[in-house]
């Protein structure tokens, strides 16, 4: 069975970018992909690179998109 795509909870922390890059390497070999879900309290956020989103949130999820 191939991957074809992992749902991460991301909020920016060291550990949730190895989880996206891992989940990235998984769905790779198959053709799939990680999708990060922003997990973050306080408001919404709807778009990865909006301003609320912190730079280094901004910086990995930049990160793991160019490894796909």
């Amino acid at each position: 069975m191939s991957i074809r795509n992992i749902l991460v909870a991301f909020n920016g922390s060291e550990s949730a970018g190895t989880a996206l890059r891992h989940a990235a390497s998984l769905a790779r070999p198959s053709g799939g992909h990680a999708t990060a879900l922003l997990a973050q309290s306080g408001h919404p956020t709807g778009d990865g690179n909006a301003p609320r989103v912190p730079a280094k949130a901004r910086q990995i999820i930049a990160a793991a998109n160019a490894e796909i």
